[in-house]
């Protein structure tokens, strides 16, 4: 791989041929960031974070995939994704401020495991997009979105604020009409 940054601009790409384990807290198996970087995950690898047979949380934070600022991150037919023990499989963000991260699945596998999450997305203009016919395993304790709080309730006694149906259906609209297409 070779990468060049110049003021705001990054160009390079990684290819994935294998497989790639994060089993540590708040780290990133593979990363797409800057515009104009790339990482394309081959068919036939496989990108994790968390392994479903070590202690729950010991991969709180981590991301298999993360773009951000105008990174992207292409996963193919014959591609796995898997989260599990507090990992996430996809995340693309705008966190850096230098632009939105994007995901695309064209035909890959996503596995999540128990106490893994499959997406999550935030920021400005951040996408997980669907090209392709994507297929998604999701076993007992897994987890495919992360909704934030549509209320947050001020204390336990608080029935006010509590987050029902009412306000979490409009909640998960605007968050699939924003963030996956």
């Amino acid at each position: 791989m070779q990468l060049i940054k110049t003021g705001t601009t990054v160009t390079g790409e990684i290819n994935q041929e294998g497989t790639v384990l994060v089993n540590a807290k708040e780290s990133i198996g593979v990363a797409a960031v800057g515009t104009g970087a790339i990482a394309n995950i081959k068919a036939g690898s496989t990108t994790k974070a968390g392994d479903s047979g070590a202690a729950a949380g010991t991969a709180s934070g981590a991301s298999a995939l993360f773009a951000d600022d105008g990174g992207k991150v292409l996963a193919v037919t014959g591609a796995t994704i898997e989260s599990a023990n507090g990992g996430v499989g996809a995340y693309a963000t705008s966190k850096t401020g230098g632009g939105a991260g994007t995901i695309d699945f064209n035909g890959a596998t996503i596995n999540t495991k128990i106490r893994g999450l499959s997406f999550m997305a935030d920021g400005t203009g951040s996408k997980i997009n669907f090209s392709g016919t994507t297929t998604g395993n999701i076993d007992n304790y897994g987890t495919v979105f992360y909704l934030k709080p549509a209320n947050i309730p001020s204390s336990i006694t608080d029935t006010t604020n509590f987050n029902a149906t009412s306000t979490i259906l409009p909640a998960f609209t605007t968050m699939m009409n924003t963030y996956f297409y």
